[in-house]
């Protein structure tokens, strides 16, 4: 049992690093902003003609278009504007922004698309926990990969923990720093929720 765990400690660290490193960064990011996370500020533009259907909902009608696009993402639906002629709206995810302008009745296409950069896009993986819309398995497999690693993660801790209890030397130290650890951060939440 103690080889096995070992294993799954050690292998499964290595296999979640990645995430707890974008998580780290991420949430130091917060505070303390970092500039090569800051998204890109230039826009590129493109010309597509597509079929554009007769759809009243402007969400189910910019669902439409953004599938024969090609592209994936959210639809705000406060970023819709729509009148006889034109359909604008934008579509957003985790590495780029569009804005897109549609002629209703042609189905010319303007696509200004802005990059949101590598670092801004590693960024926006600290809180992607859900489907993305019209993303391919792969981007929407990250969610599962985050959820693994929080139980890995649990899991080390509890690991962890009885590795060190089984330690002959070193026990009391470790203890009196794991409980002042806990005492302090209740003590800083009970503050916190106090003062709140």
């Amino acid at each position: 049992m103690r080889n096995i765990l070992s294993m799954i400690h050690t292998y499964g660290g290595l296999l979640f690093f990645p995430v707890l490193i974008i998580v780290g960064i991420s949430a130091y990011d917060v505070n303390h902003p970092l500039s090569f996370l800051k998204p890109h500020e230039k826009w590129t533009i493109s010309e597509k003609t597509i079929y554009i259907p007769e759809i009243k909902q402007n969400n189910k009608l910019a669902e439409s278009v953004r599938d024969s696009l090609g592209l994936m993402g959210w639809l705000p639906d406060w970023k819709m504007n729509r009148n006889n002629e034109r359909f604008i709206f934008e579509i957003s995810h985790n590495g780029a922004e569009y804005r897109i302008n549609a002629e209703l009745k042609t189905g010319r296409v303007e696509i200004k698309r802005r990059a949101k950069g590598f670092g801004s896009t590693l960024r926006s993986l600290h809180p992607f926990n859900e489907n993305l819309p019209s993303g391919t398995f792969l981007v929407n497999s990250w969610q599962y990969y985050k959820d693994a690693s929080v139980f890995y993660v649990i899991l080390a801790i509890v690991s962890g923990l009885w590795f060190f209890l089984k330690r002959k030397t070193g026990r009391t130290a470790g203890i009196i720093v794991i409980v002042s650890a806990l005492l302090l951060t209740l003590l800083l939440t009970y503050y916190t929720w106090q003062t709140g």
